[in-house]
C-alpha cells in the first residue's frame, strides 16, 4: 500500500483511528517547512507528508489542501471516507476482517461490526459512505 499520512483531525477520532491504524507501521518524521505553498497553519501537515514520503494525505480539511498546491509534491489528498471506501473496494475481505478484529477488541460497545459501522457513520467519525458500503457486504 502507498504511504499514508493522517492529519490530526483524523487521528483524534478514536474509532476511526482504530479502523485506520490497526497494523500500521508508524514512521517518525522531521518537519520540513521550506517553500510550501499552502496556508501557513497547515504547513506542518504537508511538511510531514513530504518528509515521510507519503503518497496520500488523509484529512477532513480537504479545502485547506487544494490539488494544485500539492500536486507538484506527488501527494494526493483524500478524506477518510474516500480512503476507507477505496480500500474496501480493493480489499473487501481484508477490510471486513480488520473490522471484525477491531470490534472484538472492545470491552464495551461497539462490540459488533454493525455497531462499529454505526459509530463510523456518525458525523463525529465522518465515514458514512464507507459504513454503508460495508453494511451491504455483510
Amino acid at each position: 500500500m502507498d504511504a499514508v499520512l493522517l492529519g490530526t483531525c483524523v487521528l483524534l477520532k478514536s474509532y476511526l483511528c482504530d479502523t485506520l491504524l490497526p497494523d500500521a507501521r508508524v514512521t517518525s518524521y522531521e518537519e520540513l517547512i521550506g517553500s510550501m505553498t499552502n496556508h501557513p497553519k497547515d504547513r506542518h501537515v504537508l511538511a510531514a507528508a513530504v518528509a515521510g514520503r507519503a503518497d496520500i494525505l488523509v484529512t477532513e480539511n480537504l479545502k485547506d489542501f487544494p490539488p494544485a498546491a500539492v500536486a507538484h509534491l506527488g501527494i494526493t489528498v483524500a478524506g477518510q471516507d474516500d480512503l476507507l471506501s477505496g480500500l474496501l473496494e480493493l480489499y473487501p475481505d481484508a477490510v471486513l476482517d480488520a473490522l471484525r478484529r477491531q470490534a472484538s477488541r472492545y470491552r464495551r460497545e461497539p462490540r459488533t461490526v454493525l455497531a462499529l459501522l454505526n459509530v463510523l457513520a456518525t458525523p463525529g467519525q465522518g465515514c458514512p459512505e464507507f459504513a454503508r458500503q460495508c453494511g451491504t457486504l455483510l
